[in-house]
């Protein structure tokens, strides 16, 4: 399990957007499959989150398969919506 924790200042009336890239270990790729779990902050609201996932192999299915979640690339998704609650990423190769 990776998480990240961190504080930024956001001013009133103003708009930040954080933007995190991380690099998965080369053994992720031996089990064929790779889960992202997002958990919502209590107490927090978040309106717009974007999750893009790039990935050196194909993927050959993915879940959620929604109209929110968009196979961009062979090797790419790319999910749009919000963190209302937690949510689940998972993609096989």
């Amino acid at each position: 399990k990776t998480w990240f924790g961190f504080y930024f200042t956001v001013e009133p009336g103003k708009i930040k957007n954080l933007i995190i890239e991380y690099k998965l270990p080369p053994s992720i790729m031996l089990n064929n499959n790779y889960s992202l779990y997002l958990q919502k902050q209590p107490g927090k609201e978040l309106g717009h989150l974007t999750v893009d996932l790039s990935f050196k192999n194909g993927i050959k299915s993915y879940s959620p398969a929604s109209l929110s979640m968009q196979k961009v690339a062979p090797g790419r998704l790319k999910w749009a919506g919000d963190l209302n609650m937690d949510r689940s990423f998972e993609v096989k190769f």
